[in-house]
């Protein structure tokens, strides 16, 4: 006749203490093998630009990108097609330089000004939480900026410039 299993009586905290200790051992054993996948860096050949990027111009201490719809339409609605528009955008990434450049038919600058400067540029830099509305504002103020007749000839040839 066989011999009966004798089964040692565990109670529940030493059975809990075995399994951990295998657990831990396990561990170890896997730590000591020292996995070569962590220790190769990220090939550099496999980091490439993805083609839908464009990378900006260099301009020097900014970055000059591509002019957003959004706002290429707020100068167009709120003043006219004929208002020059750059943007650029400083290393500290806090907000963007918007600037608007004011043709000479709708300038109030001087003729000293037009003389030494060659253009009538108003800039702010607008804080990129304020975006489309920031940028809203600031052709507002142009606009309200400007003499009534200026006004008016900028809001006639807002219609009839195609």
């Amino acid at each position: 006749m066989p011999k009966p299993k004798t089964v040692k009586a565990v109670s529940p905290v030493e059975a809990k203490l075995d399994k951990l200790t295998e657990s831990v051992s396990q561990l170890v054993e896997l730590l000591a093998a020292k996995p070569t996948i962590m220790a190769t860096p990220f090939p550099a050949a496999a980091i490439t630009a993805s083609p839908a990027y464009s990378a900006p111009v260099s301009t020097g201490q900014v970055n000059q990108f591509p002019i957003p719809f959004e706002y290429r339409n707020a100068v167009d609605t709120i003043l006219n097609k004929k208002f020059g528009l750059e943007i650029s955008y400083p290393s500290d990434g806090v907000g963007f330089d918007f600037q608007v450049l004011v043709p000479k038919e709708y300038s109030n600058a001087g003729e000293p000004h037009w003389s030494t400067y060659g253009e009538d540029r108003r800039s702010k830099v607008i804080a990129n939480a304020f975006g489309i509305n920031g940028v809203r504002e600031w052709l507002n103020l142009i606009y309200n900026n400007l003499p009534m007749e200026t006004k008016n000839k900028v809001t006639f040839d807002r219609g009839q410039i195609i």
